[in-house]
Formats: C-alpha cells, sequence, structure tokens
C-alpha cells in the first residue's frame, strides 16, 4: 500500500475522510473532512445515487487539498456483507487461504458465485494447530460500486475493507488490556465487536442505527427547522434529548420552555422586522409557523411525546447491545465486559453514552483517539472527532482487500502483461548474453585456430618419428603374439621348481616330477598329514598353478626309521605367470 492514502468511510448520514500518512507504528493525520451525505445517495452500503456521491467527494477533497493523493481506501458498513466465525485446523498460516476458499460454501447458505469470499485471522491455538477466523462475503456488485466511484474520481482503488475488520484491527494493536465492548453506530446499522484483551470475542452486525433514532424525531413534527433526516441528526448532536431519569426528566421540561418561549419572542420580533411589500410594492405573504396557534404548553407536551419517542428508539439499539453482551457472557461467564467505547456517527448524538451507561449499568465513553495517531496543523481540528473517524484509521492497517470481479480481472491482466513483459525482457537478455557469448567464443576459437596452426608447423618433423614408432610397436605386438601361440608350460619349468624349493617343506621328498603341456604331476611323501595338508596348500598359493588335484594317497611304514609316511600323487594345472621386474632401487613395478 502507498505511504499516503485517503481513508473514505460513506454512511447513510455522513462521509468521514482522511488523508493519512502511514508508518510502522503510528498514522499521520494530514488532512480530515466530515460532511453530509446527499439525501438518499446511500442505502444500506450500496450507492443509489453516485454522481452526487462523487460530485460532494471531489468538491470536499479539492477544498480540503486532497488531490495529489492517487490512493484510496475504502470501509464499508453493510449488512449485506455477511460474516460467520470458524476454526481451521492448519500446520501453517499460508494454508489456512485455500481451506477457506475450499469450504467457503460450507460456511454461507447462499450462491457465492456473486460474492467475494476472504477473511482475517482473530486468535490462533498453537498447541492444538487452530486458527480462529473471521470469514466476510461480500456481494461483488456493492464492491463494483466503489471501484467505479474511484473512477469518476480518478482515483485508484488501494484496497477495500469492512468496517468490522476495520475496527478489530485497531483495537489489536491498542493497549486496551480488558474485556471491552466496541460499538460502531452508523446510519442504518451497527457494529458490535467484544474484545477479550485484545482478541476478538464476537463481533456483530445489528439493524439499528443513528437513522431509527433521528427517525423518531423527525416523525414527530416537533421542531419547525428539523424538515430531514440530516436535520433531525444534528439536532440531536447539539441537544440533549435522552433521559436517565424522573429528575432529569424534569431538568429537561424545564429548559425546553424556556427555548420554546425564546424561539416565540423570536418569531415576534422577525415578523415584526420582516417587510411587508416586495421592490414592486406588492404585499409578501405572511409565513405561519405551525406553532403559531398553539400555546407554549401545547408545543411542550409535542416535544415531550418527541423526546419519549427518541428514548424508545434509543432503547431499541441498546436492547440489542444488551442482548450480544449477554450471548457472549454465557458462552465465556469468566469474561464481564467492563466498559463500552463508542464510535461512528452515534458517538456524537449528545448523552447517548450517559444513556447506555444507566441502561446497561456499564460504565460507556466516546473512544479517545490518541494511541497511534498524530493530527498535523491542517486536521488539527478533527482531533477532538477522532472517534468518528476510527474505521478509516483501522482500514489501513491490515484490510481485507475486498475486490470486485472487474478489479481481480484487471489485476490478473495486469499480471499478465507484466508477467509476459517480464518474460520478454528475461528472452531478449538471454538472446543479447548468447549473441555476446558467441561472438567472444568465436573470436577466442579463431585464435587458438592461428595458434594451433603455428604449432602444427613447428611440430611436422614429430610425424615421422610418431611413424617409427608405431611400427615398432606392431612389430612387438607381432613378436607377443607369436611367443603367446608357441608358449608351453615346459618353458617355466626352472621357475617352477624354483618356487617349489622355497615353498616345500624340508622333510617333503619328490620322488618324481613331470610337465606335460598343462599340466604337472608330482609324487610326494611326507612325514604325517598335517605337513602333507601345508604341502597341499603351498601348491593352491603356487603361482605357477592354476588348480590341485590329488590322485591318490598311501601311508606306509618305513622301514629304516620306523615311522609312517603319507604318499601321495598331485595333478596340477599350470597357467602362464610372468615375475615381476625389480627396478634398481628394489621398488616393485606393480607399486609405482
Amino acid at each position: 500500500m502507498a505511504k499516503t492514502v485517503i481513508s473514505i468511510e460513506i454512511g447513510a448520514a455522513s462521509i468521514r475522510m482522511a488523508e493519512l500518512v502511514l508508518g510502522k507504528t503510528h498514522q499521520a493525520v494530514k488532512k480530515a473532512d466530515i460532511f453530509d451525505t446527499p439525501e438518499l445517495a446511500i442505502e444500506d452500503g450500496f450507492i443509489r445515487d453516485s454522481a452526487s456521491i462523487a460530485e460532494q467527494l471531489k468538491l470536499h477533497i479539492q477544498n480540503a487539498g486532497m488531490t495529489s493523493t492517487k490512493d484510496i481506501v475504502f470501509t464499508i458498513a453493510s449488512s449485506k456483507v455477511v460474516s460467520r466465525e470458524v476454526n481451521v485446523t492448519a500446520s501453517k498460516e499460508k494454508l489456512v487461504k485455500g481451506i477457506v476458499q475450499s469450504e467457503a460454501v460450507d460456511y454461507f447458505p447462499m450462491d457465492l458465485a456473486d460474492y467475494t469470499v476472504t477473511y482475517a485471522i482473530i486468535g490462533r491455538d498453537a498447541v492444538e494447530g487452530t486458527f480462529r477466523l473471521m470469514v466476510y462475503a461480500a456481494p461483488t456488485t456493492l464492491l463494483q460500486q466503489y471501484y467505479d466511484l474511484a473512477s469518476e474520481l480518478h482515483k485508484e482503488v488501494a484496497s477495500i475493507d469492512f468496517v468490522g475488520n476495520s475496527l478489530f484491527q485497531w483495537f489489536k494493536r491498542s493497549t486496551l488490556s480488558d474485556v471491552s465492548l466496541v460499538v460502531e453506530i452508523n446510519g442504518s446499522a451497527s457494529i458490535l465487536t467484544i474484545l477479550d484483551h485484545r482478541e476478538m470475542g464476537v463481533q456483530r452486525s445489528i439493524g439499528y442505527g443513528v437513522n431509527l433514532i433521528a427517525n423518531a424525531l423527525l416523525d414527530a413534527h416537533a421542531y419547525d427547522d428539523v424538515q430531514t433526516q440530516m436535520d433531525a441528526i444534528h439536532m440531536l448532536q447539539e441537544q440533549t434529548f435522552f433521559g436517565i431519569g424522573e429528575s432529569d426528566d424534569a431538568f429537561w421540561r424545564e429548559n425546553e420552555m424556556t427555548r420554546i418561549r425564546t424561539q416565540r419572542f423570536k418569531q415576534i420580533e422577525n415578523e415584526i422586522k420582516r417587510p411587508t411589500e416586495d421592490a414592486d410594492g406588492e404585499p409578501i405573504a405572511s409565513v405561519v409557523s405551525t406553532f403559531t396557534q398553539m400555546s407554549d404548553e401545547e408545543i411542550l407536551e409535542k416535544r415531550v411525546e418527541a423526546r419519549n419517542d427518541i428514548n424508545a428508539a434509543a432503547r431499541q439499539l441498546i436492547g440489542n447491545i444488551r442482548r450480544v453482551i449477554d450471548y457472549y457472557l454465557g458462552k465465556n461467564p469468566e469474561s464481564v465486559v467492563q466498559k463500552i467505547y463508542l464510535t461512528g456517527i452515534g458517538a456524537t448524538l449528545t448523552g447517548l453514552d450517559s444513556m447506555i451507561t444507566a441502561e446497561l449499568q456499564i460504565p460507556s465513553e466516546i473512544y479517545d483517539v490518541t494511541e497511534g495517531i498524530v493530527f498535523i496543523r491542517q486536521a488539527a481540528a478533527f482531533e477532538t472527532r477522532g472517534a468518528e473517524f476510527l474505521s478509516c484509521f483501522g482500514s489501513v492497517i491490515n484490510p481485507l482487500g475486498l475486490r470486485s470481479n472487474d478489479a481481480v480481472e484487471r489485476v490478473r491482466n495486469r499480471r499478465y502483461l507484466e508477467l509476459s513483459g517480464g518474460i520478454f525482457a528475461i528472452a531478449l537478455l538471454a538472446f543479447l548474453v548468447v549473441f555476446v557469448k558467441t561472438r567472444l567464443d568465436i573470436s577466442a576459437l579463431e585464435k587458438d585456430k592461428v595458434n594451433l596452426q603455428k604449432e602444427i608447423k613447428h611440430l611436422e618433423p614429430i610425424e615421422s618419428l610418431q611413424a617409427v614408432y608405431e611400427a615398432s610397436q606392431t612389430s612387438i605386438a607381432f613378436a607377443e603374439e607369436m611367443d603367446n601361440l608357441v608358449f608351453t608350460n615346459a618353458e617355466q619349468a626352472n621357475d617352477i621348481l624354483a618356487t617349489f624349493e622355497n615353498t616345500f617343506p624340508s622333510r617333503a621328498i619328490v620322488s618324481s616330477f613331470q610337465i606335460t603341456g598343462s599340466e604337472m604331476v608330482i609324487d610326494v611323501s611326507t612325514v604325517d598329514k598335517e605337513e602333507a595338508a601345508f604341502l597341499l596348500l603351498q601348491l593352491r598359493y603356487n603361482p605357477y598353478v592354476e588348480k590341485v588335484q590329488v590322485m591318490s594317497i598311501t601311508e606306509e611304514e618305513n622301514k629304516d626309521t620306523g615311522r609312517v609316511e603319507v604318499g601321495f600323487s598331485v595333478n596340477c594345472v599350470l597357467k602362464r605367470y610372468e615375475a615381476p621386474v625389480e627396478s634398481d632401487d628394489n621398488t616393485e613395478m606393480g607399486d609405482i
């Protein structure tokens, strides 16, 4: 999100906007403005008269000096934005989005084709591996209206948030440490959020707001200067109508009678001063007030009835607040609401906070927005009205990012173009790299070719030496092949006998030794079987012997010595073996 944005909340009664400079921990309010919403232009968040809304916003944006800021954040209050608290099990936060998308049809009992579904994490149990979510479904037609409005203002929508989430995000990072109820009283509805030590306990939207109370005053027809709903709201902001007891009622009646008499004197004075003829000498009709024909007491009784209607409407609002508190207390008996904070346009109605305190027996006050907000000089006049801007302040912290279908499509197309441009740029860069590298390689190869040609010319005499060498190698290979063809194992007889002399036991006697072709037959006698076995092992490990086979074994007593001697005949299959040639330093060639 841009560092500077215009945050706007368009209510049924008033429009609030603030130009905010966003910091990591604080927001600076550069400029701000509050003005009446054009009559019947907004209905439950839906823009019914976009031309008049756009005209008023353009005028006030220009007058407030916000024209240079291009990014807008809207926060919407509408009963058409439905919400539901759910718990999901996920090992990582990044997996939550996929779970919500796949299970959204189970959360809301309607066709979601025309809705945008999103969520906010309101709590987490790391031990259980679960996330508490507030899942929202907003009509795409509603969201599209705000994108169209931004287009008429020649601004870009940075994000769209829901008032309930805006409030929660603000209080989530506040220093509130108790169980509190935040009541955002808007035109046709109110958002109730119970914060249990800065975590969301419950959030509900009720269909009661300022309009309910203002209409009670308007419909009573007790005041000449209350002709529209906004007239009624302004009077509720300027005068106290809410009663909290008999003594308060008596005090109000006394003050109201004084006001009636003062107004009557002013009317008489104005009537005396009023000219009877216009510039052309024509008589001017007298303006007769509705109350001219009524006595002061009759007027007072009519206004008392109006006040009673106002208080009855306020009690409907308070009754719904009580039901939400009782619901939460039933679910969480240990979490008693300790304080109520009022925000929104309802917070500006004089005495409403005192009436809520008296009716619910819970301390209530208008939320004082000082933490995390700095009002600079041009916006200093609105510092005391910070509670009215609370949704605007919260909407830029962690907005839901609600988008219409057209906006999603534009983002998709923009990303496609960015991706296509990126791929083209990467491909072009890769081509240039390959082209440059290829040219460099060709240049290097051409240099190598010249050097190699010089080297070849220098080494041409070696060709004749190579030919002589190859001829000698051919002769050697031919000689070795011929040697292999005429070789017989009898040629190794001396070497075989030499190895036998070194390995045979001293008491073994060879009586006959015969080599024929690839075999050797030996007749041997020795003193006992153990020595005979040792002799056979020596034969098997002899490098010239491939296989040993005992032909016969005899045991006979030697008549001269009286000992029993073992005689046996052994047939050995021979193999060719060449002993390693020792170098001058007596190191075997095989070890080099």
